[in-house]
């Protein structure tokens, strides 16, 4: 009775009929990316569900799941299921972002940091750059994109010059976060 009751977002959930085995220690979750035959073993769970993230949009995972007992002896795997997750929602902004601005002898630079928005599939984060509080964030004032939760702007810093910013969350799927106050 495996089945998906999920599959958006950067997350497949799967979920089938409980094994109820008095020596049953839990399930492997098997895993096959883009083909239906090449299942590898990617998780093990009590629970009779699972749920994989940190997915791409462009493929379609398969699973399968056996049963193990308290020995280690396996179950026969499950005959398999697919799902090509779907990119609904927009991931939620980074939030406390802060600065903390260098001046070193020839070197001239404004470190970022923030906590990372709470989505499982943020790809990385787009930079804004304005000299005034409420800029935009479009294409004038765009500045980078980084994996990390942090980054050092020393692009054409002038001393004396007030820079504010703020960072958007994109997801795997393209997706952008509202951008951070």
């Amino acid at each position: 009775d495996l089945n998906v009751f999920a599959a958006y977002d950067g997350q497949v959930g799967i979920e089938w009929k409980g094994n109820n085995e008095p020596n049953l220690k839990g399930y492997f979750i098997y895993r096959s990316i883009n083909k239906p035959d090449r299942f590898k073993q990617t998780a093990f769970t009590i629970n009779n569900y699972f749920i994989d993230d940190s997915l791409y949009y462009d493929s379609t995972y398969y699973y399968k799941v056996s049963a193990v007992s308290r020995i280690g002896k396996e179950s026969p795997l499950t005959t398999s299921v697919s799902a090509k997750p779907k990119n609904i929602y927009a991931p939620p902004a980074p939030y406390r972002l802060n600065i903390n601005a260098r001046n070193w002898t020839n070197s001239v630079g404004i470190k970022l940091f923030w906590n990372p928005s709470a989505d499982s599939d943020v790809k990385g984060y787009e930079i804004y750059r304005g000299t005034t509080p409420g800029f935009g964030t479009d294409s004038v004032h765009y500045l980078d994109f980084t994996p990390n939760i942090f980054y050092f702007d020393t692009k054409q810093i002038q001393l004396l010059t007030d820079y504010f910013y703020k960072i958007k969350a994109v997801d795997k799927g393209g997706l952008k976060s509202p951008a951070t106050s």
